[in-house]
């Protein structure tokens, strides 16, 4: 099976690789592809160690990927309610995933998705309708539950909703390409998803906390659906401090819960409740899908959150904080964290240990606990002595800017590098082969080139205080405001305050 098998009728380019909708030449059905640029097998020119180290990366990522395909099967042929890879092919060194081709006229969540004015959003369907929605999503995600997967980039796009030939509104789950094992979880740089729908645990884990990843579970799944809720409900997320930083949502989420977090009047207050539970900051305790299911389909709920609070706020446990006090870093591990960031913690355990008998209340204690964990996650490894450090550094800082404004070619080309030369740290020991692989990332970073096919304009003159915006991508803008002041927001965003519109 080739690429050229398939009549390309439309491509674009997604976060983690390149898509095409097609029409087969073999049996003329229309078909999905994705092209990923992350890993690959190199190409004839490769040297022969990079040629085996692509071979062995790849045959690894196939090999897991087509475990999870198979475990999809048991859920139909990939054209039912979860739309899924049917297979994956090799053609000229390149990985490709193929699904079948949904057509779907989907509803939008926020005015600027919508095709026309006279469209209806989701939030402006009936209760019922709305109910029915969130019941069939919720079924078809614990029935990916039950395999073990984790979907792991659930997003309003990825469960786009429609209305079916009978009348009715139904919601499909797609893109399930990056999906993961919830006993095999791979390492965070092959966890592809979107940030601003992260779970604390996650964004622990991507943000390098090695810890967070036993906490990685289908729970993960739940925290995202519980923002789609809202979304499709109200049409916007829950509202709490700093709402305009979407990225950082997970992290507004976890140090404003419970009491910054609030959910929509307009919601019903079981609704909000299961809403809450499902958002909360340990994903210990939040609800299955099962339970959320269930909950949906009798339109009622009753916190297990709040109910615990209840029965021990006479008597508060501290199981859970003196675990995380018996996991504290000791003796030689000690000296491989910087001096600031291990301060920081001691003060912490100082503090705790003045005041602990001070704790009265359940709501005392996770405080405590809470703030002891974010002591612990904010622990900085001392970087290492190394001569690959300079290469570290410039994958640094590439990852830190936002690439989508260049052009899919020069970014790939970048990205193939940053990847292979992360897979070589501790391997590739040669000065001279380290010299040589940082400046081909330096080479291709310069070499990028910016995109001239954005499908957004800035609107001028812009309202005050805004004095700027630069486009960042097609989802994103920074905006400059005053003297110095600039916030990064989603287009979105943008165009509800007028900064940008759609061409």
């Amino acid at each position: 099976m080739r690429l050229s098998d398939y009549k390309i009728e439309k491509s674009f380019t997604s976060t983690n690789g390149v898509c095409y909708i097609t029409t087969s030449k073999l049996d003329g059905k229309r078909y999905f592809i994705k092209k990923n640029i992350d890993v690959t097998y190199g190409s004839e020119n490769d040297p022969i160690e990079l040629k085996r180290k692509h071979k062995q990366d790849a045959d690894a990522w196939l090999n897991y990927h087509n475990q999870i395909r198979k475990e999809f099967t048991k859920l139909g042929n990939g054209t039912g309610t979860t739309v899924f890879p049917i297979s994956y092919f090799v053609d000229e060194g390149n990985i490709y995933e193929l699904s079948h081709y949904i057509e779907i006229n989907k509803l939008a969540v926020s005015d600027a998705e919508k095709s026309k004015p006279s469209d209806k959003k989701i939030c402006e369907l009936e209760p019922d309708d709305k109910i029915r929605i969130l019941q069939t999503s919720s079924y078809a995600l614990k029935q990916i539950h039950a395999l073990g997967i984790i979907h792991c980039d659930l997003k309003p796009d990825n469960v786009p909703i429609s209305k079916s030939e009978m009348g009715g509104y139904i919601s499909k789950i797609t893109d399930c390409g990056d999906a993961i094992f919830e006993n095999n979880i791979p390492d965070e740089s092959q966890i592809l998803c979107t940030e601003p729908y992260w779970s604390f645990e996650l964004a622990a884990y991507k943000r390098g906390n090695e810890k967070a990843k036993s906490r990685l579970s289908c729970k993960n799944d739940v925290f995202a659906m519980g923002l789609i809720f809202h979304e499709w409900w109200t049409g916007d997320f829950p509202y709490y401090e700093g709402r305009d930083d979407f990225v950082e949502l997970y992290r507004v989420v976890h140090k404003s819960w419970p009491n910054k977090i609030k959910i929509d009047s307009s919601v019903p207050k079981w609704l909000g409740d299961l809403i809450l539970d499902m958002l909360y900051p340990e994903p210990e305790k939040r609800p299955s899908m099962d339970t959320v299911f269930e909950a949906i389909k009798t339109k009622s709920y009753e916190s297990v959150i709040k109910q615990s609070k209840k029965t021990t706020e006479v008597k508060p446990s501290f199981d859970e904080l003196k675990k995380l006090m018996s996991e504290l870093p000791k003796g030689e591990e000690i000296n491989k964290y910087t001096d600031d960031s291990y301060n920081y913690l001691k003060d912490t355990i100082t503090f705790i240990k003045a005041n602990i008998n001070k704790l009265q209340t359940q709501a005392q204690v996770d405080k405590v606990t809470a703030k002891l964990k974010e002591a612990v996650n904010a622990l900085v490894v001392k970087p290492q002595d190394n001569k690959f450090k300079k290469i570290e550094d410039a994958i640094a800082t590439i990852e830190s800017k936002d690439l989508s404004r260049y052009t899919s070619e020069s970014r790939d080309n970048l990205l193939k590098l940053v990847n292979f030369a992360k897979r070589q740290k501790g391997e590739l020991t040669d000065e001279n082969n380290i010299n040589r692989l940082y400046s081909a990332i330096v080479n291709a970073y310069k070499a990028l080139s910016i995109r001239n096919d954005f499908s957004i304009e800035v609107i001028s003159p812009l309202p005050a205080p805004y004095t700027k915006v630069e486009i960042l991508s097609d989802d994103y803008v920074m905006a400059y405001y005053g003297e110095s002041g600039k916030i990064k927001l989603l287009a979105d965003n943008a165009i509800k305050m007028k900064l940008i519109r759609r061409k």
